[in-house]
């Protein structure tokens, strides 16, 4: 056996654990993504770690050793979906106006569940009144509404709700978020 095969066999050893535990970092991070700076970290987590961990680290295992039913199986094990509880991701949140100003709010309705309706839901803070407005379907699972206009100064908080077929009841965005109207 050669020095490489040598050096691989170890590698090839650890490999499956390795790859399960980049499977789990990244579906971590990706239940967590809340910002647009965040997506960004996500793609580049994706690049980086998932292509150099799993794609080409393997490869170069197999090129030594040949090939490896069992790191075949692994990959195909970690490249499978996650199975995922639903959840609504607002990646961004404004909570200052000046009167008569809109703002779009976007929702990513996400989960292996369809979605089926999205709701804007506004409270106003002064007199409790919620207002609801139905948010329009951008494309595959993101949604839009405009929060706004305001004509008096006042505080409001917002959140998503996202119906989703075959469930009872809303799935809420995580906590309300205040929005101030002012001059």
């Amino acid at each position: 056996m050669d020095r490489a095969a040598q050096l691989a066999q170890p590698a090839a050893q650890l490999w499956p654990a390795l790859a399960r535990q980049i499977r789990e970092a990244i579906l971590a991070f990706q239940r967590i993504v809340a910002t647009r700076n965040d997506l960004g970290t996500l793609a580049s987590m994706n690049i980086k770690l998932a292509r150099l961990g799993l794609e080409r680290l393997r490869l170069a295992i197999e090129e030594f050793l040949g090939e490896q039913p069992e790191l075949e199986a692994v990959y195909q094990e970690v490249r499978r979906p996650a199975s995922e509880a639903p959840r609504v991701i607002v990646p961004t949140r404004p909570t200052w106006l000046r009167r008569g100003e809109t703002v779009a709010i976007q929702a990513i309705a996400a989960g292996e569940a369809e979605p089926v309706q999205a709701e804007l839901v506004i409270r106003d803070e002064t007199t409790g009144l919620e207002e609801r407005r139905l948010m329009c379907l951008l494309g595959r699972r993101t949604y839009a509404a405009e929060l706004g206009p305001y004509g008096c100064e006042g505080v409001r908080a917002y959140r998503v709700e996202v119906r989703y077929a075959g469930l009872a009841g809303a799935v809420r965005s995580v906590g309300e978020q205040p929005l101030l109207v002012g001059e």
